[in-house]
């Protein structure tokens, strides 16, 4: 998803969760390999922190490790998982 749109789609997941519910997803960190994309959003644990306000954060893995893509090619993968309760 792009930098741009990233906040509009955030913002309603945000509406729909209502509270008690949970999110689950995973999101790229900026020491990934693609991060040179432009049209690819990435995040720091730091934004992670702002972008659950109003969670609880009861999952919350960083992965820094060098990978494989889907076809196999070596890819260095940075990512966060997050499972987070509305409060």
């Amino acid at each position: 998803m792009s930098p741009r749109a990233f906040p509009k789609l955030w913002e309603r997941i945000r509406r729909a969760l209502p509270p008690g519910s949970r999110f689950a997803g995973s999101f790229f960190g900026p020491r990934d390999d693609w991060a040179v994309a432009r049209h690819m959003t990435f995040h720091r644990r730091s934004d992670l922190r702002k972008l659950f306000a109003g969670f609880q954060i009861e999952f919350l893995r960083e992965t820094d490790s060098d990978s494989k893509t889907a076809l196999g090619d070596p890819k260095h993968c940075h990512r966060f998982e997050v499972v987070a309760r509305r409060l």
